[in-house]
């Protein structure tokens, strides 16, 4: 474990930085992604929680939490009930494209994107969705134009295309991606699919 200087730099162009000890993931899949330690502190995983194991069978950790200063927010049920980060397990190239988007989209936006469904631990069926058992695919929100961390569809007038393009511009830059499937019209490299109205899928390549 060693500390690093995580820089978080807001949209009115001033620099916030803090010193954060991070741990370095020491598996042939995940070498190199860097969480911070405490991010799970008070919050999902738990050793005696088979939906919510610090790693699971693939190796894969759960998504941070939404801890402080991050660029993004966690959102999901799961059975009926808040999923509390049990449908948040990603492969290493998702884990590293989320963090490293959110930090980008901070640098130019106060509101925070919305990160919902992943993977369960495992990788096993999930019981709402035919795909999400990779760790490379993942539902995000919309933006909202008045920064409610809450749902919005693109009939929506809150619904921002403008900004939900320049966030898909974002995974696009910083991620392989291979398909955003969506229902907003006039949004670029997407394709239209029942049940997209209230977020975009996107699946990288692995």
């Amino acid at each position: 474990m060693t500390p690093s200087d995580f820089v978080f730099r807001k949209s009115n162009g001033n620099i916030h930085s803090k010193k954060l000890a991070v741990a370095q993931v020491e598996t042939p899949q995940a070498a190199g992604v860097f969480l911070p330690i405490g991010a799970y502190k008070g919050g999902a995983m738990s050793e005696d929680d088979p939906l919510r194991p610090p790693l699971d069978s693939r190796r894969f950790f759960m998504l941070p939490q939404s801890p402080m200063d991050s660029g993004y927010y966690v959102y999901g049920r799961l059975h009926g009930k808040p999923a509390r980060g049990a449908y948040q397990y990603a492969h290493p190239t998702m884990m590293t494209a989320i963090l490293r988007v959110a930090l980008e989209w901070q640098a130019i936006d106060q509101r925070r994107m919305g990160v919902g469904d992943i993977s369960l631990a495992g990788g096993i069926r999930p019981p709402d969705h035919d795909t999400h058992r990779t760790g490379l695919e993942v539902d995000v929100r919309p933006l909202r134009k008045d920064g409610r961390e809450q749902p919005v569809s693109w009939q929506d007038p809150q619904y921002d295309r403008e900004g939900t393009i320049k966030l898909i511009e974002l995974f696009r830059t910083f991620a392989p991606v291979g398909k955003v499937l969506f229902n907003g019209p006039d949004v670029p490299f997407t394709t239209q699919y029942p049940g997209h109205d209230d977020h975009f899928h996107l699946k990288l390549r692995g």
